[in-house]
């Protein structure tokens, strides 16, 4: 689960960068969550699964969908046509397992034992070192790493909302609505900020499909899988993988060559990760 959502994720940035190239987008979004809302509501009534109880279930799922998948990518994508490359957004939403981990300590009561504070330290090292010889802070990258950053505290921020107000949230109607959410914020930007088309229909439909399906659906119901199952800290150190493994398919796809620092940084990343993701022996790691 954890490998097939690594390169589900990572995927995603290669394909994001490829499709603002020829659309604009907020349009490639609303025809990427359009899309994704359609098969999951489809999905949800064919299996008869249950829908949120009372509105208050659904507002926290709609709001947790917003924030994970909305306002992340509305942000993220903004700054791919800004000119920031794949592989420093991905680096820049690799910290989210930083992030997370602040976040669910006050929130959830998550504590991380020693070993998994220094796999969170190891793994930001491998962040950093899988990118760092493409790293440019010229001033026409500010605005798009700033709505990148915009877009690593929506994710960070909605994971712990999700795990503290949609902890038993049914997979498929959860999903839907969160879709059904950010289709909607998508359009409102879409039709009020931007000329909705696009410049290659076959690029449009391929980036439009494999997002929609790959990264809309199945990463995110394999990290809802994993939040649910774990905590949310240790969930998100697959983040940490995210960068190299970015690096390696724009090397494949995009003929980007893969630097020592991607491998290097690739390493160090899973040996963090592999830190960070053991529990405690003999106490639960839920206690303040």
């Amino acid at each position: 689960m954890p490998t097939v959502f690594v390169l589900a994720w990572s995927s995603a940035y290669v394909v994001g960068d490829l499709g603002v190239r020829s659309t604009p987008p907020f349009t490639l979004l609303l025809a990427r969550f359009g899309l994704a809302a359609v098969c999951m509501l489809v999905i949800a009534f064919v299996t008869k699964a249950a829908w949120p109880r009372g509105g208050r279930a659904l507002a926290h799922i709609a709001v947790a969908g917003v924030l994970v998948q909305g306002v992340q990518f509305l942000a993220v994508y903004t700054g791919f046509k800004l000119g920031v490359p794949a592989a420093i957004s991905s680096l820049v939403i690799g910290m989210n397992p930083l992030l997370t981990v602040l976040l669910a300590r006050p929130t959830l009561g998550e504590r991380p034992a020693p070993k998994q504070l220094w796999g969170f330290l190891l793994g930001a090292t491998g962040v950093v070192l899988a990118v760092a010889k493409g790293l440019d802070f010229s001033e026409q990258y500010l605005a798009g790493i700033a709505l990148t950053v915009l877009g690593l505290l929506a994710l960070s921020g909605g994971t712990v909302y999700q795990k503290r107000f949609c902890p038993e949230m049914d997979l498929r109607t959860g999903t839907a609505v969160q879709l059904v959410a950010s289709t909607v914020l998508a359009a409102v930007c879409a039709f009020t900020f931007e000329d909705v088309h696009t410049d290659n229909f076959g690029v449009f439909a391929f980036s439009v499909g494999w997002l929609a399906l790959v990264n809309s659906i199945l990463a995110f119901t394999l990290l809802f899988v994993m939040i649910r199952r774990g905590e949310v800290g240790r969930s998100s150190t697959m983040f940490f993988l995210v960068p190299s493994v970015t690096a390696m398919i724009a090397s494949v796809t995009l003929r980007e060559p893969l630097s020592w620092y991607a491998v290097g940084g690739f390493v160090l990343a899973a040996a963090g990760v592999l830190l960070a993701a053991q529990r405690r022996k003999g106490r639960s790691t839920q206690g303040v």
